[in-house]
């Protein structure tokens, strides 16, 4: 618990901050989120038991954390700074610390709550939990998942759910909607009923013959080829809405995910450095990615920039709430019909590029770097070799096996003629 995390106090230039630190308002005030990560805890001195959370967001709440037998903890959230201050939040984190001394576990009725309540109830309860730690992608993916897979269910009280359902239900919905999005709605599931306390959680795979088995999936690796890319090329020149076509000619030469291309800021892009620094908050593993743009992109980017809106942060601004473009699978179906191109996803261009640099020679540590993966496990399925490649190395080998063969053979000719002399 007396680990150093390193949090920058105001005025003093990088000082290290201690994990356990007698709480005050500068204190609070002053903790940040170091780079790279999403959030942090910080105890205090005085009651052991009350923590200081900060969000990368700059969000900060007191939380009293209590821990479990099973070497897990329970987090109950006391209030946010600074609706509260540090003096309030002891007072808070005491009573309940009283309450528990007399049997009375406000954490535990807080799950109990929750035990008592429908599937979806549970789910936007989780939703509100979620908003202010997960990315907002991550949040409406599962939202997506849930409506679509399990919707049908949120009537449901989550401590009637059995795995006998569970199982049934994983059955129906990889029939109706596939293996992959049944294999999601059931991880969401099991996010959810442990949300809901339920245990055992009837979602969790087990073993034995009570086992759930998940569908076995093999990983969409998508790439277009130069006759494809000719074709995408020429629909992209002749798009009605070059705006759109920048976007998805950004998301080619960055190889960077969907959501982080559409809400690509101007203060994240160094014109001068030809670099995107991609923050930790956007990205799947909570760390800053640094993109390098190739001239192709500079020359959107540059364009762009000099025909930007004064009042808008956004490279591709939008008219939704958030600002910046969200949409873009109308564009991408026309553009793909345009293109007469099939099976092809916004996705599948982040795969063109790692294939492509792959095939051209690229260490996978620089594909690695350049797409963000947080290990090269995740980037060896692009250690794949095109058709010519493979056709090209087969046909030296037997080209040089064929040479062997025949030398040996000259040899054997010119022995016997040897010999014959």
């Amino acid at each position: 618990m007396n680990s150093e995390i390193p949090m920058r106090l105001a005025g003093e230039g990088g000082k290290s901050m201690s994990r356990r630190v007698a709480l005050n308002a500068t204190i609070v005030k002053a903790a940040v989120v170091p780079e790279g990560k999403s959030r942090v805890y910080v105890y205090d001195l005085k009651v052991r038991q009350l923590a200081l959370q900060v969000m990368a967001s700059g969000a900060k709440a007191f939380y009293l954390v209590k821990r479990r037998g099973n070497g897990l903890q329970n987090r109950f959230k006391l209030g946010d700074w600074p609706d509260i201050s540090v003096e309030q939040a002891r007072d808070l984190a005491f009573k309940k610390l009283g309450e528990i001394a007399n049997g009375v576990d406000p954490m535990e009725a807080r799950m109990e709550a929750r035990r008592q309540r429908t599937l979806g109830q549970v789910f936007e309860d989780w939703k509100t939990y979620a908003q202010e730690r997960l990315r907002a992608r991550t949040v409406e993916t599962d939202q997506s998942r849930f409506e679509t897979c399990l919707g049908d269910w949120k009537h449901w009280p989550v401590k009637t759910i059995t795995r006998a359902d569970v199982k049934v239900k994983h059955a129906a919905i990889g029939s109706k909607h596939g293996h992959v999005s049944a294999n999601r709605a059931v991880q969401v599931l099991r996010k959810l009923l442990n949300f809901a306390g339920i245990s055992p959680n009837p979602a969790v795979r087990g073993t034995g013959e009570d086992r759930l088995s998940l569908f076995r999936e093999t990983p969409r690796v998508r790439s277009l080829n130069s006759e494809e890319l000719s074709k995408l090329f020429t629909a992209l020149d002749q798009h009605d809405d070059q705006a759109m076509a920048d976007f998805f000619r950004l998301a080619l030469w960055t190889g960077a995910r969907r959501g982080n291309v559409s809400s690509m800021a101007w203060s994240e892009v160094s014109l001068g450095g030809c670099t995107w620094t991609i923050p930790p908050e956007k990205t799947k593993a909570h760390n800053p990615i640094v993109v390098h743009l190739a001239a192709p992109a500079m020359k959107i980017l540059q364009a762009r920039y000099a025909n930007r809106k004064a009042d808008s942060p956004w490279v591709f601004p939008g008219r939704g709430a958030t600002g910046h473009l969200v949409e873009v699978k109308m564009a991408w179906k026309a553009l793909l019909e345009a293109a007469g191109l099939q099976n092809v996803h916004v996705h599948d261009l982040r795969h063109t590029l790692a294939s492509w640099m792959v095939n051209e020679g690229a260490d996978l540590q620089v594909v690695q770097r350049t797409l963000g993966h947080e290990n090269i496990q995740t980037t060896q399925r692009y250690a794949h070799l095109s058709m010519d490649r493979v056709r090209e190395g087969v046909e030296t080998v037997v080209a040089s096996m064929m040479k062997a063969g025949s030398k040996r053979e000259e040899k054997a000719d010119e022995t016997a003629v040897n010999a014959a002399e």
